[in-house]
């Protein structure tokens, strides 16, 4: 793997944890019945949330001033 592919968010380990506990929202998500409103309002609250964690260290890996770095590691 050279420097470049190294630099890409997908190789970060907080990157990686992301997607696993996205993959475990996408798992316990799966037992939510669809007849329960309140628990599939409660479900895609989990997704969403578990979705931005992958894209806000993507989008800090790829900022280039150090406040926007800054600003989606605390969103994170």
């Amino acid at each position: 793997m050279d420097e470049k592919e190294n630099m890409l968010p997908e190789h970060l380990p907080i990157f990686q944890k992301g997607a696993e506990i996205m993959d475990v929202v996408h798992r316990i998500c799966e037992l939510i019945p669809e007849e329960n409103d309140m628990l599939m309002e409660v479900k895609s609250m989990m997704i969403f949330d578990a979705a931005q964690l992958t894209i806000k260290v993507a989008g800090a890996e790829a900022a280039e001033l150090y406040d926007l770095k800054m600003e989606e590691a605390t969103i994170v």
